[in-house]
């Protein structure tokens, strides 16, 4: 099977092993799937598959063309990537000490499950926060990097960490409320947000009827929940897009879940090789986007952005608050301009079934609002109450 791998991607391969012959070529890609393996992972948590799809990241890495000078500026901003006395404590503490003092706060687990019916998923969280969903594959970091979020050590904060494929086996929501989302120019981000941390699929210490209820599992949260917001997609950046994961991109997709993918594990690789597993990441999100999709809308459909952080480091943290602060404004503004229109074409449809003047404007005496209208005030009301008794 190896043989076959790497006849296949032998116009990808170094220049130092194109002309090799193929013995040598599966004595070398041995070797390299030997060392694939690192220090602290589990033996049963690294199957075969994985170890061949970091080789052969590894390899298009080694055969990819320069770096983006774009990308590598961010990496030099955000200090990604290994560096010198990259295993350094010392530095990681400092870095969290930099981030707790701008994003640290408490998250609460409001509740788990691991059914599959719509009753059993809203019970994680009943008073209808938005929802934040991280996805990926076993071990590539969900549960670090929702700890990270709230500037916690990886296995200090709520969220459990284990090195042990398939720890996690049932989506734990937790209430946690930002300070760069307590914003009061923004109605009903005060009520903060759910993380919700999700079984992670492909290989894991499980049986298969486990794997298959976690997959199930997901695409039914995915599918059911009304409260979803956003998905990051967590892709290790030693291993690629995996077939998994592009499946998981297309259901996204389908259901109209805004999705960013994110690189975890940046401290890993070196600055010039991660911006180029950045550079081969990003087409292969592009690809999987484009075989899901319809002709007609494959070019319509909005791209996926592509993040780098390092939940070791807490690097990028900061970056990724941003951009979830910006999407869940924006999406809050669009849902009130929404009740708007829809109070004006309710009180439209009102006026002209009474016999008013359907072409002038609606008229209405001023203490008089729609029932629509009503309905934001007491949505407006509400939020003021429950701030002022949190208060």
């Amino acid at each position: 099977k190896m043989l076959r791998t790497a006849l296949a991607l032998r116009p990808q391969l170094p220049r130092r092993l194109r002309g090799s012959h193929a013995e040598a070529l599966v004595t070398e890609l041995e070797e390299l799937k030997r060392r694939a393996k690192r220090r602290s992972e589990r033996a049963d948590s690294l199957s075969e598959q994985m170890r061949e799809e970091r080789v052969m990241h590894a390899l298009r890495i080694a055969n990819c063309e320069g770096p983006d000078p774009a990308v590598l500026r961010e990496i030099e901003t955000l200090k990604l990537g290994r560096r010198k006395h990259w295993h350094d404590q010392k530095r990681a503490s400092q870095l969290k000490a930099r981030v707790a003092r701008r994003h640290a706060f408490e998250a609460q687990e409001v509740g788990k499950t691991g059914g599959l019916a719509l009753e059993d998923l809203d019970k994680g969280n009943r008073n209808g926060r938005p929802e934040v969903a991280l996805l990926g594959h076993s071990n590539c970091g969900k549960s670090a990097l929702l700890n990270a979020l709230i500037g916690a050590k990886a296995r200090r904060g709520p969220a459990e960490v284990d090195s042990r494929a398939g720890w996690t086996m049932r989506l734990h929501f937790y209430w946690a409320r930002p300070r760069g989302l307590l914003d009061e120019a923004h109605a009903g981000s005060q009520q903060g947000l759910v993380l919700v941390d999700t079984p992670g699929y492909g290989h894991a210490v499980a049986g298969a009827k486990e794997l298959r209820h976690w997959r199930d599992l997901i695409e039914a949260y995915v599918s059911s929940s009304p409260s979803l917001r956003l998905a990051l997609l967590l892709v290790d950046c030693s291993r690629g897009l995996c077939a998994a994961d592009g499946r998981v991109l297309r259901l996204l997709r389908k259901r109209r879940v805004p999705t960013f993918a994110v690189l975890t594990k940046c401290d890993l690789l070196p600055p010039a090789e991660l911006a180029r597993s950045h550079a081969i990441v990003s087409a292969q999100v592009d690809e999987a986007l484009r075989n899901g999709a319809a002709p007609s809308r494959a070019d319509a459909a909005p791209a996926v952005p592509l993040l780098m952080l390092s939940s070791h480091f807490y690097s990028g943290i900061d970056g990724l608050w941003e951009r979830l602060g910006e999407t869940l404004h924006r999406q809050e503004a669009e849902r009130l301009a929404r009740l708007q229109q829809e109070a004006e074409e309710g009180e439209a449809a009102a006026a002209a079934e009474e016999g008013e003047v359907a072409a002038a404007p609606v008229q209405r005496r001023r203490g008089e609002p729609g029932r629509l209208m009503v309905r934001i005030r007491r949505e407006r009301e509400r939020g003021e109450s429950e701030r002022a008794r949190e208060r």
